[in-house]
């Protein structure tokens, strides 16, 4: 199956499904775009051609499936780090206040 795309009166292809998948799962592709199958002169939504396609064809290999996964495990694996680095960051300048704080009010004895 060959799909064509338009993008600004525009037109490009022709992609395969799978390209057409891959570039839906990048964003470099919007479900809004118009587009059209070859063998047909109708142009329709990206969206509306990906849901027309039968369910066995338009099933996402298990690669994207893992791909996404994996993206979502990275996202929260950044945002761990930045909270830890932050914890450090507001920890140490407690600890620094604090220190300041007791050396501001500390008093020297000396001996004549």
């Amino acid at each position: 199956m060959q799909i064509f795309i338009t993008r600004g009166g525009e037109i490009s292809g022709p992609f395969t499904l799978d390209q057409v998948r891959d570039l839906l799962e990048k964003e470099d592709l919007k479900p809004d775009e118009l587009a059209c199958q070859e063998g047909t002169d109708e142009w329709v939504p990206l969206s509306d051609l990906m849901d027309s396609i039968p369910s066995s064809e338009s099933t996402p290999p298990e690669s994207s499936t893992k791909r996404k996964t994996l993206k979502k495990f990275g996202k929260i694996l950044a945002g761990m780090a930045v909270l830890a680095v932050a914890f450090v960051i507001f920890s140490e300048i407690i600890y620094k206040y604090q220190r300041d704080k007791r050396n501001h009010w500390m008093v020297k004895v000396g001996y004549c």
